[in-house]
């Protein structure tokens, strides 16, 4: 209750409590791991993970909490590291990889959001959403032929996409004139 209401303050004493009283129990450890993430208590919220993880070695909710607290941490390789060990396991999780991919992106860790994305796309080459969000990552660093290229790749799968066309426009609007 205290975690919907967003006093996570109030939901990791909670949590702390269930997790003393009983150490194996995975919710629990997992509700306390994710309420330190929600306090931006990285650190602790990466030990508790890496705990459930010696305990639940093939659980990808871990791998993929572990990615996001490491992408917050600004630390690309090992949030790669433990998204990929999430994507193994859980493959038809595409919008997680996604999602860790944008955390990537927000912070400023371009070339980790670009490789995230580019997982799903080893998976699915036709993948709209993947094509767009590796297309911005390429425009806001500046790679702009491969931004184009996942424009293209992505429009030739979903042409009438306003998001992917929304993209175009703004690399149009953005990439320098001599780049053209």
């Amino acid at each position: 209750i205290y975690a919907k209401r967003k006093d996570y303050q109030k939901a990791f004493e909670n949590f702390r409590i269930a997790v003393l009283m009983s150490p194996r129990d995975k919710k629990a450890r997992l509700n306390m791991a994710r309420a330190y993430y929600d306090l931006g208590e990285y650190a602790y919220a990466l030990d508790q993970y890496q705990r459930a993880g010696e305990l639940w070695p093939h659980e990808p909710e871990i791998y993929f909490n572990t990615a996001k607290v490491y992408a917050r941490m600004k630390k690309g390789a090992p949030a790669l590291k433990g998204l990929r060990v999430a994507y193994r396991f859980a493959p038809e999780a595409a919008g997680d990889v996604l999602a860790v991919g944008d955390l990537l992106l927000e912070e400023d860790l371009y070339d980790e959001a670009a490789a995230a994305y580019e997982l799903v796309l080893k998976k699915d080459p036709q993948s709209v959403q993947a094509h767009l969000k590796a297309a911005r990552v390429f425009r806001k660093s500046g790679q702009w032929q491969r931004a184009e290229d996942h424009l293209a790749a992505g429009l030739q799968a979903a042409p009438e996409n306003e998001e992917l066309l929304r993209e175009r426009a703004a690399l149009e609007e953005f990439r320098p004139r001599d780049s053209r």
